[in-house]
């Protein structure tokens, strides 16, 4: 985000729900990163359109052990609150767009809801509004009402339909009404909801790990892979691919045969892209001539 980074700390709690995280904020610019500094409590964030302000939610059971209205509420990079409370009893936010907060419920429906903005200040405009059901998002988005998201920012959104049988393609819908695109991915791979992808500042790439796949269905390892927006294409990130996860399966935990969680996210000028998994944190640096052929 504008002016540093910010981030969520979190461990897992009774009944194996994720407890109440800290949400850090890191100033950060061309001469240095300053003092963390404690902003929020929660348990899932967003960065707001407007690239400087943070929403935050605090979440109930199926999602976590906070409360079970699901509060979220817009702040700044001091935590000072800019909104009035939404209480999403529920849903858990995905991103903030444009559009509004984008949510997803338990059953893996999605919706579009009202956001307070920056003006309105404490006690502002901050509520639900335009809510779906469960079974779909508010408005005729051209998004599916059985939607996966696999990746959102303010102004375009990535998923897949969770009806899809095989090969099944990649959406990428605009919010803004600007010309989407149906991006098919290659033989051997599929989507883990678990990894994070990732579309560029200029919203012209998407960071996309996949999961590969044996002819049994089998999952072999994750390759990361850059999708152009416009001309539909991917490309496969350099390097091999990152391997199953090495630690003992764990029952109702980690599966024998499990992946990695595998993160990605651009760089701030969007000229590389970092990546982690969970057993440590590498960098692969993609040059701006190979972003161009993407």
């Amino acid at each position: 985000m504008a002016g540093g980074v910010v981030a969520l700390v979190t461990g897992v709690g009774s009944a194996g729900l994720w407890d109440l995280g800290t949400v850090v904020f890191i100033p950060a610019s061309a001469a240095g990163s300053g003092a963390p500094r404690v902003i929020a409590r929660a348990d899932y964030i967003a960065v707001a359109p407007d690239g400087r302000d943070i929403w935050v939610q605090q979440a109930g059971p199926p999602w976590g052990n906070g409360p079970a209205d699901n509060p979220a509420w817009l702040v700044d990079e001091a935590g000072r609150r800019l909104s009035a409370v939404s209480r999403l009893p529920g849903r858990v936010l995905v991103a903030a767009t444009v559009r509004g907060l984008l949510v997803q419920t338990a059953s893996g429906g999605s919706a579009l809801v009202g956001q307070g903005s920056r003006a309105a200040g404490p006690g502002g405009t901050a509520r639900p509004a335009g809510i779906a059901g469960d079974d779909g998002i508010a408005g005729d988005d051209g998004i599916a009402g059985d939607a996966l998201i696999v990746a959102a920012d303010a102004r375009q959104v990535a998923w897949q339909s969770r009806s899809c049988a095989a090969r099944c393609p990649l959406h990428v819908t605009s919010l803004q009404g600007g010309p989407g695109a149906v991006i098919q991915l290659p033989a051997g791979t599929t989507v883990d909801a678990a990894d994070t992808a990732d579309f560029d500042p200029a919203g012209q790439h998407l960071a996309l790990p996949l999961d590969t796949v044996n002819r049994d269905g089998v999952a072999t390892g994750t390759q990361v892979y850059v999708a152009g927006i416009a001309d539909r294409k991917l490309v496969r990130v350099p390097g091999g691919p990152i391997p199953l996860v090495t630690l003992p399966a764990v029952t109702g935990a980690i599966p024998a045969g499990s992946t990695h969680v595998v993160s990605v996210r651009w760089a701030a000028g969007g000229s590389g892209l970092w990546i982690g998994a969970p057993t440590g944190f590498t960098s692969r640096l993609a040059t701006g001539r190979r972003q161009a052929r993407c």
